[in-house]
């Protein structure tokens, strides 16, 4: 781990103050418009979204190099939200994020030990599990994946798409990227989850490129961020599977701090309301980019 320190997470407390007593909403009716312009004029192959004029990896994901997120070129509320993450998306030096804790195949399979290493505004991971003979790695550099032991499986391309594509930081990297997007309102509630009723939530939707594709797909995301912390809870899609269309769920369900920065410290993808993997974190560490062999050598 070049670099980077180890911090035990705080729980971070929302204040009482809440930050969207600074946002104003944007006009629905216009954001509406430029989305479908941009998608439609995508559909029938007049314009490309900035994103799919960059190069596409051998996963197939069209991206765009991006080395920060500028907050002034956002639109409002995905501005304040981004806010209230710090500056690890906007200035060098954080680039980096190795969190440790715990991963769960679905709820009933026993807990592994893991360790992540992330550079998001570049898409590439490493993720271990077990330790000495063990011990398993699988890579992915942005552009191919790389697994010390066995091969490349169904499972490990979900877990990648959870962990990169279905992220927060991801619905930053949209915006800048220039994915068609829209912001579909205010005082959405979430029903099939006892610990969220409640929650109201502004909801914003993101035409995003369908991962592990050769051709070319858009895909609309839900995003719901929290109306009085203004942070992303939940991310929510359809997707065609072998028996059909499937519902995939991304569940923020706790929020940590480390370094003045916040990051989630529980996530849960559920398909078709049934829980798939789970990550439980208990320690994180922030470090610069470096193009060393993290992501290359198991």
């Amino acid at each position: 781990m070049t670099g980077d320190r180890l911090l035990s997470l705080l729980q971070h407390k929302p204040s009482g103050h809440s930050a969207c007593d600074r946002y104003k909403a944007e006009p629905p009716i216009r954001e509406i418009f430029i989305a479908l312009s941009v998608f439609l004029a995508t559909w029938i192959g007049i314009l490309e979204p900035a994103s799919l004029l960059g190069q596409t990896t051998g996963a197939g994901i069209p991206t765009q190099n991006i080395r920060h997120i500028r907050r002034s070129l956002l639109p409002s509320l995905p501005s304040e939200a981004l806010k209230q993450l710090g500056d690890r998306l906007e200035r060098a030096g954080k680039e980096r994020l190795t969190l440790v804790g715990n991963f769960q195949k679905g709820p009933y399979a026993q807990p592994v030990a893991f360790r992540f290493v992330e550079e998001s505004l570049t898409r590439r991971l490493r993720f271990e599990t077990g330790t000495g003979s063990a011990k398993e790695v699988l890579l992915f550099n942005g552009g191919q994946f790389t697994k010390s032991v066995g091969t490349l499986t169904s499972d490990d391309q979900v877990l990648v798409q959870t962990l990169l594509d279905d992220s927060v930081e991801q619905f930053f990297i949209a915006q800048m990227n220039g994915l068609a997007s829209r912001y579909l309102g205010k005082g959405y509630r979430v029903e099939d989850q006892s610990d969220q009723k409640g929650r109201s939530y502004h909801m914003y939707q993101v035409f995003a490129p369908v991962p592990f594709r050769k051709t070319r797909s858009l895909q609309p995301k839900n995003y719901y961020i929290n109306s009085r912390t203004l942070l992303i809870d939940r991310i929510e899609y359809d997707t065609a599977s072998q028996g059909g269309k499937k519902q995939v769920v991304v569940e923020i369900r706790q929020w940590g701090q480390i370094q003045g920065q916040r990051i989630p410290v529980q996530i849960a993808r559920k398909e078709n309301g049934e829980e798939s993997l789970s990550l439980s974190i208990t320690s994180a560490g922030l470090g610069s980019s470096a193009d060393d062999d993290t992501f290359v050598r198991p």
